[in-house]
């Protein structure tokens, strides 16, 4: 959990834990899954790729794009959407996720501009945070020779690239804020044995990486997918949640190839989608049976974020998801 306006971490959860008392238990156990864990984010990280293609004109909200009805032959890969669709707007192809419309926005902005703009969101790089072990994540350069013709499309729907949890929520936060990239914190102040404050850690902005426009732009697009989209499920009561939907394959260390029985699923949103209070991440290595996000962490993000609201005194607010699609 983040506060958006601050860049404050207000909660590090992780299940199964340990208990330090113990006599036995290894690094392994000592380790921050949010601080210390890499994973291929899949369609969370598609904020990147939606800035990139709002910010450079590529696209607007209402431009079309064809997906194939569900399956898309690129070089030598077959990318597939996980529901058959034919033509939906880019608002549309944003909220019902579709990889074959993110295929065709990624190779239309290019890979020097994806490339910007996964370093405007602090992705390959480290939050500055300052604890030990973080990790900067997996990301090529575009001049790389492992650059291929594939890896363009591959990024742009969240395949080909890894992140920590702590990157994610951060990049969300800049949605919410309305375009600020902080320095995620833990420590709020420092006082002496009397009391007096040694020092106030205050907000710490890195970068403004948004215009003010782009990330009300974006908010709109987090909006439509929690209201009629994949995040359904992660609508709270009383308040408007704008969030993105993540479920990727991971790769199988033996075979060095996707796994067709191994996922991460994983929704960050934030609320009240208006005035952002809270940014909340969930991500579930692994799980048992159905593995979408929508269905797992959705539900997850939903009975996590309420409790936060009612403890944080944030007053409900009916707020329906009243709006005109603009998808097909």
């Amino acid at each position: 959990m983040q506060d958006p306006r601050t860049g404050e971490i207000l909660a590090i959860v992780s299940w199964p834990w340990f208990d330090p008392n113990e006599h036995e238990f290894s690094t392994k156990d000592l380790k921050i899954p949010a601080i210390h864990d890499v994973f291929e984010p899949g369609s969370t990280f598609k904020i990147v790729s939606a800035a990139s293609a709002l910010d450079e004109g590529a696209f607007a909200e209402d431009d079309i794009i064809y997906c194939e009805n569900g399956k898309y032959k690129f070089a030598d890969r077959v990318i597939n959407d996980h529901e058959k669709r034919d033509y939906l707007t880019f608002e549309g192809v944003f909220a019902y996720s579709s990889n074959i419309g993110f295929a065709k926005i990624g190779n239309k902005v290019g890979k020097e501009r994806l490339y910007y703009w996964m370093r405007q969101f602090g992705f390959g790089a480290w939050t500055g945070i300052n604890m030990a072990g973080e990790q900067k994540g997996l990301m090529l350069s575009p001049k790389s020779r492992g650059w291929t013709v594939v890896t363009t499309p591959n990024i742009s729907y969240g395949q080909g690239v890894g992140v920590t949890g702590l990157q994610v929520i951060n990049a969300y936060s800049c949605i919410a804020n309305g375009g600020i990239l902080y320095e995620p914190s833990i420590i709020k102040s420092v006082f002496d044995d009397g009391g007096n404050v040694l020092d106030a850690m205050g907000p710490r902005e890195i970068r403004r990486a948004l215009s003010p426009d782009i990330a009300r732009r974006l908010r709109s697009l987090l909006v439509k997918a929690v209201g009629y989209g994949t995040g359904q499920q992660a609508q709270v009561k009383g308040y408007t949640v704008a969030g993105k939907t993540g479920t990727a394959q991971k790769i199988d260390p033996a075979t060095r190839k996707y796994a067709a029985d191994r996922h991460i699923a994983s929704f960050c949103g934030f609320l009240p989608a208006k005035n952002p209070a809270l940014v909340i991440l969930v991500v579930i290595d692994e799980p048992k049976g159905n593995y979408w996000a929508s269905e797992v962490a959705c539900p997850s993000f939903r009975e996590v974020a309420a409790k936060a609201m009612n403890y944080m005194k944030i007053p409900r607010k009916e707020t329906p998801y009243e709006f005109t699609k603009i998808s097909r």
